[in-house]
């Protein structure tokens, strides 16, 4: 029943009806009140909630993130915590074009920083008010195989619904449209970016069930209990 991230990219991708799942596809959003011709914003806020001013450098990086998917251990391996602090004050700064021309930043350094900007959100990108229902997703393997590999809960834990895979990956897709929209415009390009990195997977040793582990708490900034049942129900199930 396991399935990576790629097939949820692939199934949205190429098997949604035209008018179906439009979160896939949504352009980024202009900030309000500006004009076709204003300039970007040019800041990323860090530890403050996700903007719509601010989604456009966002993008940037992660789309600048292709550049680096061969890297061995993306998004596993740490940056340097100097460089890291350097490159964050100049994103807040708005010197993200000097940042991308500055040859001393890494591709750990880049994938440090994205992963810090989503694990600081007040608001985390998946949202805290949807987390019940991705859990219910899930299904009964992977309560099952939490149960046997986390011994420290020590509640019992409700009887489980029995979705089948394609309902379960509906009921993702379904979720996500229900996020706001400044979130699934920055979903839809994290989800390419991953799926691109688990494309190089031979190369970088980052398959879905990795990028899982890594992603799963950042996205939902949920407790360590929930963390951990959250990192087996994402990687076993999406």
């Amino acid at each position: 029943m396991k399935r990576g991230l790629s097939a949820l990219y692939k199934h949205n991708h190429n098997q949604r009806p035209p008018h179906m799942y439009p979160w896939y596809q949504v352009a980024p959003l202009r900030p309000e009140g500006a004009e076709e011709t204003d300039h970007a914003p040019s800041t990323l806020t860090f530890r403050s909630l996700l903007k719509e001013s601010e989604q456009f450098v966002l993008l940037q990086l992660i789309t600048h993130m292709n550049t680096f998917v061969s890297s061995d251990g993306l998004f596993r391996k740490s940056g340097n915590r100097g460089r890291m602090d350097q490159m964050i004050q100049g994103l807040q700064e708005g010197r993200f074009g000097e940042i991308l021309l500055d040859g001393s930043y890494n591709a750990h350094d880049f994938a440090s920083v994205l992963k810090q900007y989503f694990s600081e959100l007040p608001e985390p990108l998946l949202v805290k008010r949807h987390l019940n229902a991705y859990l219910q997703a899930a299904g009964e393997t992977t309560i099952a195989l939490c149960v046997c590999v986390f011994k420290d809960f020590h509640s019992p834990l409700p009887p489980p619904a029995l979705p089948s895979p394609a309902n379960a990956l509906r009921c993702l897709q379904l979720l996500m449209l229900l996020l706001p929209p400044v979130h699934r415009v920055v979903l839809q390009h994290l989800l390419d970016l991953l799926c691109q990195v688990t494309k190089a997977a031979p190369d970088n040793r980052m398959d879905a069930h990795n990028l899982s582990l890594i992603f799963a708490p950042t996205l939902f900034m949920a407790s360590r209990s929930v963390r951990r049942f959250l990192v087996c129900a994402v990687s076993t199930t999406l």
